[in-house]
């Protein structure tokens, strides 16, 4: 933009001049007359659009409203900001795009420094800028404070006009916000690219590591359970081996008793009597340890059982426990088919019936009773709404005997506890057994209390197709 410089002053008396003096004012007037006609002439050829008026208070801007020249529309159809500026940084004009990134209006801005929207730590580089630009081109990047407090980073292009357009200085603002919106749009998706690259990388690790723990785990199994097989088959090597000498020195202890047992001394009686029953209970144990063994070694395969068949066959066998027990044994019906091994089922309850008639309260007669119930009946205690019906069976054996305290329940099945081993014989095995053969059967066992009062213990399996047996 070219502005104008003009003097403003007045015309000194004319009553003490002399003729040198008048003709040397007519001069000056004639000189000013002149300018004054190639300014107004420039005014209306749009020659100008600012005048530059020095004042005694010093430089004052006049912006010329009417001067249109065919590059300002131009300028006004810029994407940037841009500025004519006086080499102290003086707005003279700008237009519209500096306006709207500065949220200052036109004519707060012409006659105002730029400098006073730049942000106070990059003054020194804008004033460097500035200099460059007197003389040749400036560049650099710098914030600017919007009015309102708002800050816009900038790109400041500064570029001395021609002589002839008087000492100006043009001045173009860019905009960097977008620029810098991209900027962190391309970083944070680098940086997802980056962390997705790792990501990956973290898969491909932790499933090298997962095939790896995989293959470590299915060794240490295989390497577990042939160990567990070997121990197993250890145990029922030696429980069977031992069994012949136990036998031996149980029968030639009974045979010794009955030969020339009342040559003997009762001293030496009781011994041998104690080494009779010494080997019967040896026997026992191992006998128990070979059905533990053989219950753990051997392949079940589940098929539907007559559960009130394999009941009655298990009475049977105990029917001398049952007369020397003076019990009374109750099987209310019906009992269903269960998904099971028939051979380890009719040990299992065996044995729950054993230990109901064995500990049973010496002052009262022996009390067993054993049922099955459904799963899914309403009438069942064990029923849970929502349930499916009949897809489950509860085996319950329960007795009136010495029961056991709470704090002993959960440890009677595991192997070789014994309570009340002083008053009550046996190996400690027996419910261990039964724990066993209800777990290979696909089932779960359980145990209800009262010290006292009795005992009441259960294991639920598969329910099986079949009519139900009274």
């Amino acid at each position: 933009m070219n502005s104008l410089h003009m003097e403003k002053s007045s015309l000194p008396s004319s009553r003490s001049a002399t003729v040198e003096t008048l003709v040397a004012e007519n001069e000056e007037l004639r000189r000013r007359v002149e300018e004054a006609e190639e300014t107004l002439e420039a005014i209306r050829t749009g020659g100008v659009d600012a005048v530059v008026v020095e004042e005694s208070t010093g430089h004052r801007v006049y912006t010329l409203e009417g001067a249109e020249r065919p590059y300002r529309l131009f300028v006004e159809e810029m994407q940037q900001g841009a500025a004519t500026l006086q080499p102290d940084g003086t707005i003279v004009w700008c237009n519209s795009q500096l306006c709207e990134l500065l949220k200052a209006p036109q004519e707060k801005l012409i006659g105002s420094l730029l400098q006073e929207f730049v942000a106070p730590d990059h003054r020194v580089a804008y004033d460097n800028l500035l200099w460059q630009g007197q003389s040749r081109i400036g560049r650099g990047e710098a914030q600017f404070v919007r009015m309102g407090g708002a800050a816009v980073p900038v790109f400041l292009t500064f570029n001395a006009l021609p002589a002839d357009c008087g000492a100006a200085i043009g001045v173009l603002v860019t905009d960097l916000t977008s620029q810098r919106h991209h900027e962190q749009l391309t970083e944070a998706h680098a940086a997802l690219r980056e962390s997705e690259l790792a990501l990956r990388q973290a898969q491909a690790e932790l499933g090298t590591h997962a095939g790896q723990l995989e293959r470590l785990v299915s060794d240490r199994t295989a390497e577990l359970r042939a160990s567990h097989e070997h121990l197993e088959a250890f145990v029922y090597s030696i429980a069977h081996d031992l069994r012949a000498p136990l036998r031996s020195m149980e029968g030639f202890s009974a045979l010794l008793l009955e030969e020339v047992g009342s040559q003997l001394s009762p001293a030496s009686q009781e011994y041998a009597w104690r080494i009779n029953r010494s080997a019967q209970a040896m026997d026992a144990l191992l006998r128990d340890l070979l059905d533990f063994s053989r219950l753990t070694q051997q392949q079940i395969c589940l098929v539907p059982v007559n559960l009130g068949v394999v009941l009655r066959n298990v009475v049977s066998r105990l029917e001398t426990q049952i007369q020397e027990a003076n019990a009374s044994l109750e099987l209310p019906g019906p009992f269903p088919f269960v998904l099971g091994h028939e051979a380890t089922l009719s040990q299992v309850l065996l044995n729950l019936l054993t230990n109901a008639l064995k500990f049973r309260n010496p002052n009262a007669p022996a009390v067993v009773r054993a049922w099955a119930e459904e799963y899914g009946d309403v009438a069942s205690p064990h029923w849970a709404p929502g349930e499916a019906r009949g897809t489950r069976v509860r085996m319950c054996v329960e007795d009136r005997g010495i029961g056991i305290a709470p704090e002993h329940q959960q440890q009677i099945f595991k192997l070789f506890t014994r309570l009340n081993g002083e008053k009550y014989p046996g190996t400690g095995v027996g419910l261990a057994i039964v724990q066993k053969g209800v777990q290979r059967m696909g089932g779960t066992v359980g145990i209800k209390s009262t010290e006292g009062e009795g005992v009441r213990i259960w294991f639920d399996l598969r329910k099986a197709s079949g009519e139900p047996q009274t």
